[in-house]
């Protein structure tokens, strides 16, 4: 049992040894995307920022002002209008106008803040995961794992039992690759030992930072009722519609109040959705940022300085 046990061990510690110039080059390659996305986001927030200009004060009161319902017709002739996925369409002279402006922002905002909904509950997710108080409580252990179980039981095995098929493969690869291989196997467990201190203070450090994912409330299915602007005949319109036909006249009814609403409600959920997809990819930079520089200092540095060493000495 405890030869299985060692030749566990011994697996891992290779793995753990021979993986650290994997570890340092894909965790500079998460820092620095990790840092990217951050600087992507502040020159988005900051671009928003200008578009907004007006407070919610101000906003509420310019929304107040608005007409709930007006008709759509053409600038030409004058007749009703529909509305089309990049323009209106005139019914009667088939004259394609301009839609309305918060009608175009709104769609443009949609799948907009569904992509960034999208990026923000991932990064949310790993953050969320990476700062739980589990996590920790493993990163902890495996701070006394590394020296307290891991290593005497490679010591002890070694001296057990001498003709594995490690020690056959160390063989088979000659005594230059073995020395090195088993370099990085010591160098790994106090490289690892370290990481876990790190990430287990940085970790905890994070923890507050950061913020619950918002849950936004749709609007519930169903039909209204109402007046159209034109006639004032009685129409009908789904509550999450934008506009509506008056079976009447023949007039479709905008929704003025409702679509700026929306566009309203849609500018403040990306706002806020961006502020958490910001708070979380900041946690990640930090903990890819940690792993990353620690990799360079005990890995890297001095292993360019032994190279350099070498290649002296020759």
């Amino acid at each position: 049992m405890f030869r299985v046990l060692y030749e566990v061990v011994a697996s891992l510690a290779i793995v753990q040894g021979a993986g650290l110039p994997l570890v340092l080059v894909g965790s500079g390659w998460l820092w620095w995307r990790q840092a990217a996305q951050l600087e992507a986001l502040t020159r988005a927030g900051a671009a928003a920022e200008r578009r907004g200009g007006k407070d919610a004060t101000d906003a509420r009161a310019a929304l107040a002002r608005l007409p709930t319902r007006a008709p759509l017709r053409c600038p030409a002739c004058g007749a009703a209008t529909s509305l089309r996925v990049d323009a209106t369409l005139c019914t009667h002279c088939g004259t394609r106008g301009e839609l309305p402006a918060d009608y175009t922002a709104l769609a443009q905002l949609r799948p907009q803040l569904r992509a960034l909904t999208s990026r923000a509950n991932r990064h949310w997710r790993v953050a969320h995961l990476l700062t739980r108080a589990p996590v920790r409580w493993l990163l902890t252990a495996m701070i006394f794992v590394e020296p307290l179980v891991l290593l005497p039981v490679l010591l002890i095995g070694s001296n057990l039992y001498p003709d594995t098929w490690l020690d056959r493969t160390l063989t088979e690869l000659g005594e230059p690759v073995a020395v090195v291989l088993m370099g990085f196997v010591l160098l790994g467990f106090v490289v690892w030992m370290i990481l876990f201190i790190m990430l287990a203070g940085t970790s905890r450090g994070l923890a507050s930072k950061l913020p619950g994912m918002p849950v936004f409330a749709e609007l519930a299915l169903g039909t209204r009722q109402g007046e159209c602007v034109a006639c004032g005949g009685a129409i009908e319109y789904e509550a999450r519609g934008i506009a509506c036909l008056c079976p009447y006249c023949h007039v479709e009814n905008f929704r003025v109040r409702f679509v700026a609403r929306r566009r309203l409600e849609a500018e403040a959920r990306e706002r806020q959705t961006r502020s958490v997809l910001f708070a979380a990819t900041t946690i990640l930079e930090d903990l890819t940022g940690t792993v990353c520089v620690l990799m360079v200092a005990l890995v890297a540095i001095p292993g360019l300085a032994a190279a350099v060493y070498a290649w002296m000495g020759d």
